[in-house]
């Protein structure tokens, strides 16, 4: 068989300039996952050596950034005790429309970590208590959550699904078989970035609320809640009026101008 010499010289020429490049590429690709190997065990050596933290709760958390510790109101609730900054959202509401005026027994839903419910306390409770009002005339407030919160002084806590009927019984047998005279509730989603998603998700948290209002509100009572503005924000204050004939919103000043939530007042 003819074999053509040249072609045969050059083929193995190119074998041989092959070679050194295979040998650079394996001797590379070795010191690049030993490199990778070194990297691993570092980091799984640092978290091995790093102390295990307690998870911390939603009051321990306020205000771990830089840009809650320029906040005045960041500062001004941790000087006067207050949980979370929100509770500046309550006390400017009141200044506003005076939702405490004749308030006897109120509920917070959602209420964890409690500011709101802390605000109901210093507003209702403790101003009753100071003026020799006998135990079983004092102002009676409930604050609702699914995660536990610390005791607040002349606040019944609940630990436990606002949308069961078995909870809302409880709710109203602190009560004494009587109706609340305000319902609040600052609660909100975990945020998921996904506006139309968050915003559904509010409403449906708001409409949960209303079926807690329905039952224990009494005619002529008022339930604050949270909403989040959106296009189809029109339809959920249609759906609130079928219930509640005045309808009052309000963005208090103590809220970042970042947030899309707007506090509604619903009068019965």
């Amino acid at each position: 068989m003819f074999v053509d010499e040249r072609l045969y010289r050059d083929r193995a020429h190119a074998r041989a300039r092959r070679r050194p490049r295979t040998a650079t590429l394996a001797r590379e690709s070795a010191a690049a996952a030993a490199f990778r190997t070194r990297v691993r065990a570092r980091a799984a050596l640092a978290l091995a050596r790093r102390p295990e933290r307690a998870p911390a709760s939603a009051a321990t958390r306020m205000g771990k950034s830089s840009r809650d510790k320029r906040d005045i109101y960041y500062r001004k609730a941790k000087e006067e005790g207050w949980r979370a900054r929100s509770a500046f959202k309550l006390l400017q509401i009141d200044e506003s429309f005076d939702i405490f005026r004749d308030v006897v027994h109120a509920v917070d839903l959602c209420a964890a970590p409690g500011s709101w419910s802390q605000v109901l306390s210093r507003k209702l409770y403790l101003p009753a208590v100071a003026a020799g009002v006998p135990e079983e005339l004092l102002p009676k407030i409930v604050a609702i959550d699914l995660q536990p919160m610390a005791p607040i002084e002349g606040v019944t806590t609940i630990q436990g699904d606002i949308t069961s009927l078995d909870k809302v019984r409880e709710v109203l047998s602190h009560f004494d078989g009587k109706q609340a005279d305000l319902i609040v509730g600052d609660g909100a989603p975990d945020v998921t970035g996904l506006h139309d998603l968050d915003e559904f998700m509010q409403a449906q948290l708001i409409l949960a609320g209303l079926t807690v209002a329905t039952h224990i509100l009494k005619p002529g009572g008022t339930f604050i809640a949270k909403i989040f503005r959106g296009k189809d924000v029109s339809l959920l204050y249609s759906q609130l009026k079928i219930f509640f004939p005045e309808v009052t919103c309000a963005k208090p000043k103590s809220s970042r101008n970042s947030s899309i939530g707007t506090i509604c007042l619903f009068s019965s």
